[in-house]
């Protein structure tokens, strides 16, 4: 008991701080933008594609070393998985097919030889674990009070020409259209695989397949309908349909 009044204590303290912080940002007319993400959902490389588009740097919240572009803590957006809206002005939240992110997120743990807090895990287990993870990060994002952004993974796969420039207007970067079609050019999934191969120990298995629709294949019946029995409503409102339970 005594643990949880101080974990709640220590919410509530973080939430007046925060508070207080973000009032100066706003009194200097300046924002604080989350890039909200479940992982394996593309954050990585939207923030590579805005990097190149504006020539700022972006931010992590994480305080692990980052094995993949790595940042200080601020910048012109800030990565993060958490469930921590209060932290900032605006967000984008960048959200991605359940089915895909988990899949992805299981094949990238599994490539870094399960080295997590939850040791190595069946898919099955995988999947029960993550679902409603999934779920909860989804149902805090779509709540959240900042002036939030949204825009899904698959979209922009299909037209990140269209998807980013009208993000970039909405952060207020505007660029010319041949910078941005640059930028989406040198920063595609295989200069990023590339690349990323001789600049990171594990740059190669970071940027998988960059595709969507592929990971439902995966998902046994019994696991299609815990995702619709979970997340059916989250789905819903993102604007993916829900699995078919036959």
């Amino acid at each position: 008991m005594v643990m949880n009044v101080s974990k709640r204590g220590a919410r509530t303290l973080d939430r007046i701080q925060w508070k207080l912080r973000l009032a100066q940002f706003r009194s200097r007319g300046e924002k604080r933008v989350a890039l909200a993400s479940f992982p394996r959902s593309g954050n990585t490389w939207f923030r590579f594609l805005l990097e190149h588009a504006t020539g700022e740097q972006t931010g992590n919240v994480s305080r692990q070393t980052a094995r993949v572009l790595p940042r200080g803590s601020e910048g012109i957006v800030i990565k993060t998985h958490r469930r921590d809206s209060h932290r900032y002005t605006h967000a984008i939240h960048l959200v991605r097919d359940p089915f895909d992110a988990i899949d992805s997120f299981f094949d990238w743990k599994a490539s870094l030889g399960w080295t997590w807090k939850y040791g190595e895990v069946s898919w099955d287990d995988f999947v029960r674990l993550m679902v409603p993870r999934w779920g909860e990060h989804t149902r805090h994002w779509l709540a959240a009070r900042p002036d939030t952004y949204r825009v899904r993974y698959e979209d922009c796969i299909q037209d990140p020409f269209v998807q980013f420039k009208e993000l970039l207007e909405w952060l207020g970067r505007p660029v010319a259209d041949e910078h941005l079609r640059a930028a989406i050019e040198e920063t595609s999934f295989d200069r990023l695989k590339q690349r990323q191969a001789v600049e990171s120990a594990v740059g190669a298995r970071f940027f998988r397949r960059g595709k969507a629709a592929r990971g439902m294949e995966r998902f046994t019946r019994e696991q299609r309908q815990l995702v619709e029995r979970v997340a059916g409503r989250e789905l819903e409102a993102c604007g993916y349909s829900v699995p078919s339970s036959t």
